[in-house]
């Protein structure tokens, strides 16, 4: 008898900023105009559903923390979710 079949999952690699890239993040969005209310893990991996509008992060932010470059945000329940919008999870919680 076969034991249990696995499938592959995409491995989730999450993003990692120092306390100043943080505080710099934190201080420079727009945290009103991406305000989602909706109940989700904040956990790395999870998925933000495609009905919620992910935010580009400021050039201000980009230019001081370059890593962030190619992500999207949204503030969920007063945390700064950094997401991938190529498959809408989640690489980067900061909580404010």
């Amino acid at each position: 008898m076969k034991g249990p079949t696995f499938e592959p999952r995409e491995r989730v690699t999450g993003l990692e900023l120092n306390s100043a890239q943080r505080q710099i993040l934190l201080r420079l969005i727009r945290t009103e105009a991406a305000r989602a209310n909706i109940e989700i893990g904040l956990a790395l991996g999870t998925e933000v559903p495609t009905d919620v509008s992910l935010v580009e992060l400021p050039d201000e932010v980009t230019s001081e923390v370059w890593q962030l470059r190619d992500y999207r945000y949204v503030v969920v329940d007063g945390s700064v979710l950094i997401v991938s919008p190529v498959n809408r999870t989640i690489v980067l919680v900061v909580r404010s």
